[in-house]
């Protein structure tokens, strides 16, 4: 989950289906149900740019922008790797770090890194 104070908006992304949720913080109304990307583990949330990203376990991430209070778009679904499903959004450096889950496999865990703006 993550939360956008502003509009008093909770962020919250499902994993089966892939759901972005928005949720109005004051009375618990679901405000816009967006499919996303699936076995997420994480949400991360940029209050300057109203970016939402949501790392996905199947190889990519959604990419939403805040349009207006009530109002969201998916705006990409950005390539990544199979168990890229949590992710780190830094501002200050415009970047987004995804992390790669070797999960059941042999293969080596990374981070794999994104600019942003």
């Amino acid at each position: 989950m993550a939360y956008d104070e502003q509009h008093h908006r909770l962020l919250i992304v499902c994993r089966k289906p892939g759901t972005l949720l928005v949720m109005d913080s004051d009375n618990g109304k679901v405000i816009e149900q967006l499919p996303a990307a699936e076995r997420s583990d994480d949400i991360a949330f940029d209050t300057e740019s109203g970016r939402i990203y949501v790392p996905g376990g199947e190889g990519f991430t959604s990419v939403f922008q805040l349009m207006s209070e009530d109002k969201y778009e998916l705006l990409a679904k950005v390539k990544t790797e199979p168990g890229a499903k949590t992710c780190l959004l830094v501002p200050s450096l415009a970047r987004l770090f995804v992390a790669v889950s070797p999960g059941e496999t042999k293969a080596p865990a990374k981070v794999l890194i994104y600019q942003v703006k």
